[in-house]
């Protein structure tokens, strides 16, 4: 569920910056329909080609990029603006895969799947969009036929800079809604957004009319002097193909789920009974050797890494809190925990809302603090467990970065891969942010083609 959203105007010098406020709330807004990555296009009639920004950033933080604001100061020079916020379904999530795509002459925006993805120009790997822009392109100006044969949920916002046109089509299992005024026409997925935002900014008022364009329909808009001119082609769309079972030995033969159903069936009511492996469980942990008694190990509270601390005790009644940790030594990772943490030491600590700044005040204050080892798990004893970049530019095991990044990265929101786990920055509060969100790894595409 992408968004779509833009705008073509036959005065583009007229309340620029009303309309410069209206893309970026539309924006921010379109990311409830897609987060996965966002992208502009700023198109010109005396110009040949587009100035696109796009990036995998989701639209609250495009926003905000350099590349964005720049362009955004200069859009009194565009007659037409072409937006989109990806949700993504084929392909990779990617600057590549951000919409909108360019295949000269097209410029294209895309909201749905395509069934029939497969059928259409293009090289194995590239999305469905993509493979429909390079179609179009290579079609053109023949477009109807080319949408006519598409299978599959479609919303398609596209521009001509051969012909300098606007084109817009949808078929019912995607929305596209429309604002007409004097000299300009807005565009977006939902009308509430669209009317909202317009208001909003003062662009609209209530009355002026708004309209659902008709399914299986290609229309077009051109810019001829100060007035906009509208033209919309009907077609009839490529019919989904009907499937006959076919007959062997005068029987129906079986749908490929009605068999894996039987199959499985067959399987969970004749299931083996489970073996039992004890006796290779016991024999394994025979051989299992931990090189280092957890006895004889004493940390100090400087030595191992504090990834908890709770006061749950305090709460049910009790006199004191704990708090938990890490702490590695010959080639072996402890659990290190203390209960004894006073009732003085907590209700002063958990003023503290950041994680730095806890661990600050409980090692500052930490006398009396006796730390007990309570697990302890064997590593090879040729090399120490992988440690990771961490809160503060510490090193810290595995286990405590899962423990950082279990409510993904705080830009996005999106889960953080372990793949990731040595490229990922800490912002001011020590929250994650993931690769993709990072400034100094991010990946956004501007360009002049």
């Amino acid at each position: 569920m992408c968004g779509l959203f833009g705008y073509i105007s036959a005065d583009p010098h007229l309340k620029v910056n009303q309309r410069g406020q209206w893309l970026t709330q539309m924006i921010y807004l379109s990311s409830l329909r897609g987060v996965d990555g966002t992208g502009v296009a700023f198109l010109s009639s005396k110009e040949e080609v587009p100035r696109l920004v796009k990036s995998v950033l989701p639209g609250h933080v495009f926003i905000e990029t350099p590349e964005y604001q720049s362009n955004l100061g200069s859009l009194g020079k565009y007659e037409c603006v072409i937006g989109h916020t990806r949700k993504s379904t084929i392909g990779e999530r990617t600057y590549k895969n951000a919409h909108p795509f360019w295949e000269e002459p097209i410029l294209l925006a895309h909201n749905g799947t395509l069934k029939n993805y497969h059928e259409l120009e293009g090289n194995f790997g590239l999305t469905d969009s993509q493979r429909m822009t390079i179609t179009l392109a290579k079609n053109q100006p023949d477009y109807v036929k080319v949408i006519a044969g598409l299978e599959g949920a479609y919303a398609i916002t596209w521009y001509d800079f051969n012909t300098h046109k606007l084109y817009a089509t949808r078929n019912d299992e995607r929305s596209l809604y429309f604002i007409k005024m004097k000299d300009s026409l807005y565009w977006a997925s939902e009308m509430w957004m669209l009317r909202g935002v317009l208001e909003r900014v003062g662009l609209c008022e209530d009355k002026t009319a708004g309209f659902y364009p008709a399914k299986n329909n290609v229309f077009s808009w051109n810019i001829n002097g100060k007035n906009l001119l509208e033209k919309s082609v009907s077609f009839i769309p490529k019919p989904l193909p009907i499937v006959k079972p076919e007959k062997l030995n005068n029987e129906w033969i079986e749908s490929r789920w009605l068999r894996n159903a039987r199959s499985n069936f067959s399987a969970l009511v004749n299931k083996p009974k489970v073996q039992d492996h004890s006796a290779l469980i016991k024999k394994a942990e025979q051989k299992i050797v931990i090189p280092k008694e957890i006895n004889d190990v004493v940390p100090k509270i400087d030595d191992f890494i504090i990834y908890e601390v709770n006061g749950f005790l305090i709460n049910k009644g009790g006199k004191s809190g704990h708090l938990m940790g890490t702490y590695i030594h010959d080639q072996i990772e402890f659990e290190v925990n203390d209960y004894n943490l006073t009732k003085k030491l907590w209700d002063t600590s958990k003023q503290y809302s950041f994680w730095k700044a806890k661990i600050s005040f409980i090692k500052a204050n930490s006398e009396g603090i006796t730390l007990n080892v309570t697990n302890s798990i064997p590593v090879n004893n040729k090399e120490l467990p992988p440690l990771y970049k961490g809160p503060d530019g510490k090193l810290v095991s595995l286990n405590i970065m899962m423990w950082h990044i279990q409510d993904g990265c705080s830009k996005c929101f999106q889960p953080i891969n372990i793949e990731d786990l040595d490229n990922i920055t800490w912002d001011k509060n020590e929250n994650p942010i993931c690769t993709n969100c990072s400034r100094k790894n991010r990946q956004i595409c501007t360009y002049v083609v």
